[in-house]
């Protein structure tokens, strides 16, 4: 089952990353104010034409921005009088648009203190080539193409409650991380966030590329020689097609106030041709004894082999949205066993959280069963969870019978909570 669950950069990726670009758009006015004077978010083929095709791997997943800028006090008067970013950036997040997924898994992961020491060399990384996922352009210290600093994109070991980090180091300039998570509500969109960007150095525009197929010979000029490892796919395009644009929100928040955040964002073309898509899984379900009249629990499972998540030249299989299980007939509840049952409240539900311990959301005599969810964009780290019986017509359907799966992961800072009726 696959759960499609700068520093004064900025870039923002996928699962996480895995590619997490920043920017956010729209035209400045009249008045300059702290925001972003442009933005274009592009996902695109070889030939650089929008990519569309719902569970295809883009070329590249490419963010250009530039912020608003206001003249120097100083002289000499306009026209020939510079120009600086009109607040200096501190923080910024983003999100993804639903089902736009990276696997952190595509290219090896750098250790975080290994890429850090780059900071004090220079900008020199001696992090491996093979765990380049992509380049940043930034404009930095000036306007205008003199000041563009080129950097390459890190795939680095996430710390705790991370889906994905990456990160890139510019010249004279602190360490920039990109941090992947997973949004806590659903559905579940990608987040990604840059904090305490660098005051060194003005950014004044940047142009972040994540590459779709990181090992990709294509690459290797700018990665500096080849990957050296197997070409796998690294950014999977959404696999539903609702018929609306791709939507990438953004905010930011300068250093001269940091408490003030400015919304924004821009869009892609939406997926198309979902109907090209396959779905072929594999189900099962399995009594705990065979013995008639006896009782017993089940044992259910859904198995999508999905080879084309993993390879850069297929598309992924389609999403699993919704699954219905008819019990047979003749299986029976017995009330007199549910003598010291209990149930999760949706506050209760609400308090599952990545971190929180086994029972201090849903009460731990309200689950009901286990569940083990394994994906190939995590594939050392299978997810674990549990189903609780839910408060009888307080739950999401109003109904007697109603139940929550609850999957949690503090160490990939993951808690997706999914309603069932019954």
């Amino acid at each position: 089952m696959n759960i499609a669950i700068p520093h004064r950069l900025t870039c923002v990726l996928l699962a996480l990353a895995l590619p997490l670009l920043l920017a956010a758009g729209s035209p400045g006015a009249a008045q300059a104010a702290f925001g972003f004077e442009d933005l274009e978010v592009t996902l695109t083929d070889t030939g650089d034409a929008p990519v569309t095709q719902a569970g295809s791997h883009p070329y590249a997943f490419a963010t250009d921005f530039s912020l608003n800028t206001i003249p120097t006090p100083e002289v000499p008067p306009e026209p020939t009088r510079p120009t600086i970013p009109e607040g200096e950036l501190k923080n910024l997040t983003s999100e993804l648009p639903v089902g736009l997924i990276g696997d952190p898994s595509a290219v090896p992961a750098c250790p975080y203190a290994t890429f850090a020491a780059g900071a004090a060399d220079g900008g020199v990384v001696s992090c491996p080539g093979s765990s380049v996922v992509g380049i940043a352009k930034i404009t930095l210290g000036g306007p205008g193409p003199d000041s563009i600093v080129t950097n390459k994109i890190f795939n680095l070991a996430p710390g705790p409650g991370q889906a994905a980090r990456f990160g890139f180091i510019p010249v004279g300039i602190l360490p920039v991380s990109i941090i992947a998570t997973v949004s806590p509500e659903p559905p579940y969109r990608i987040l990604a966030r840059v904090e305490n960007v660098s005051q060194a150095s003005f950014v004044y525009a940047s142009r972040v590329t994540i590459w779709g197929n990181p090992a990709d010979p294509a690459h290797d000029a700018e990665r500096g020689g080849p990957a050296g490892v197997p070409e796998k796919a690294f950014l999977t395009m959404p696999r539903s097609c609702p018929g609306e644009s791709l939507e990438f929100p953004f905010s930011i928040a300068s250093w001269a106030d940091p408490d003030t955040w400015v919304d924004d964002g821009t869009t892609a073309p939406a997926t198309t041709g979902c109907e090209t898509l396959g779905f072929d899984p594999d189900v099962g379900a399995t009594p705990t004894t065979p013995n008639a009249a006896s009782p017993s629990g089940f044992e259910f499972t859904i198995d999508v082999e999905d080879p084309g998540l993993a390879d850069p030249d297929s598309s992924a299989e389609s999403d699993l949205k919704k699954a219905v299980v008819t019990l047979p007939e003749g299986l029976t509840v017995n009330p007199a066993s549910a003598d010291g049952l209990g149930a999760c409240s949706p506050a209760q539900l609400a308090a599952e959280t990545p971190s929180s311990d086994f029972g201090s959301g849903c009460p731990a005599s309200s689950k009901v069963a286990s569940v083990s969810v394994e994906t190939p964009l995590l594939p050392n780290d299978p997810l674990s969870g549990s189903v609780f019986l839910a408060t009888p017509y307080d739950n999401s359907f109003d109904t007697l019978l109603a139940g929550y799966l609850v999957i949690k992961s503090s160490e990939r800072g993951v808690a997706v909570k999914l309603a069932g009726k019954i």
